[in-house]
């Protein structure tokens, strides 16, 4: 009986290291580049334009320039999207390319599991033959020692292999704590640089943008008092015209500054993320739904009253 249930648990043990083996072998099957993600669709400024033209460069000739690039700024300012766009940009001037784009929280769990199902044989083999390196939220690295180690071993067998090594990070270098000096002295061989949040102009042609793209109809009156008001990041201003499309959808109200400073009252983007606006918003959209629903059936069980 013993045998039986020691056997059971090798065959077990066997089909789980084969279901993380392949899915250690699919490199694009955890996060593949997002195709709306495209320098076209990236709108310059002078917040961004440097972090633009290094991230156009090291896609056109990789391990050239730049090597790593190291891309920080704060929440919703666009290094994701830059990574995207350098990876869909390599991969059409260099098809021949092993492109990976991961984020460290996914690199952490595939570790995690390589470790666990004794695959790190298999996870290493997996890096080495990637050609351009996409990294996310290497800041994620943060106080974990093994993952650092992991990681370091191959930047170290890339970056000698004059293979092309970007990141991006909420953080600039010196800021990111618990980080092995060795990793912080390699990410400072090539170029590190910032995105600032978008002045008036940047965010007008956001703005502008998104309204051509959804064809939303909003005049330049329009765009010009949102842009003046969401200032923080492009995140927020991307998601509060998705908010205000959606209250114009819900109310039926056509859009016009009078909902806008509506909705603009009820976010107080001034002090609340918007994260944090949207039950918020549609409680009010619902409660105001209700009324109007009350009144239309108070109005009709008076006139039913008056009919008797």
């Amino acid at each position: 009986m013993f045998a039986m249930i020691r056997s059971g648990s090798v065959i077990r043990a066997y089909l789980s290291r084969l279901k993380h083996k392949k899915l250690l072998g699919n490199i694009y099957k955890m996060s593949p580049l997002n195709n709306k993600h495209t320098f076209e669709r990236f709108v310059v400024g002078p917040s961004n334009q440097l972090a633009h033209a290094a991230s156009i460069a090291v896609a056109m000739q990789p391990a050239k320039k730049y090597n790593p690039l190291f891309i920080y700024s704060g929440y919703g300012l666009g290094k994701t999207h830059l990574l995207h766009a350098i990876g869909l940009l390599t991969a059409s001037v260099h098809p021949e390319f092993v492109i990976q784009y991961v984020t460290g929280e996914e690199f952490m769990n595939e570790l995690f599991n390589a470790i666990r199902y004794d695959l790190i044989p298999k996870f290493r083999e997996k890096y080495s033959k990637i050609d351009f390196l996409l990294f996310d939220d290497i800041h994620y690295l943060a106080g974990k020692e093994r993952t650092q180690e992991e990681f370091w071993r191959i930047f170290r067998s890339l970056h000698d292999s004059e293979k092309q090594i970007v990141f991006a990070s909420d953080k600039f270098t010196n800021d990111i704590s618990n980080l092995e000096e060795r990793l912080r002295a390699n990410f400072e061989w090539g170029l590190i640089i910032d995105i600032q949040p978008p002045e008036m102009e940047t965010r007008l042609a956001i703005i502008k943008n998104k309204i051509k793209e959804n064809s939303i109809p909003m005049s330049d009156k329009i765009s010009c008092y949102i842009a003046r008001h969401v200032k923080s990041n492009i995140g927020e201003l991307e998601g509060f015209l998705g908010l205000v499309i959606s209250y114009s959808s819900l109310t039926g109200r056509e859009i016009n500054l009078d909902l806008v400073k509506e909705v603009l009252k009820i976010a107080k983007l001034d002090k609340t993320r918007l994260t944090r606006f949207h039950s918020r918003m549609f409680s009010v959209i619902r409660r105001k739904i209700l009324r109007k629903e009350r009144y239309r059936f108070h109005r009709k069980q008076a006139r039913l009253e008056r009919m008797d």
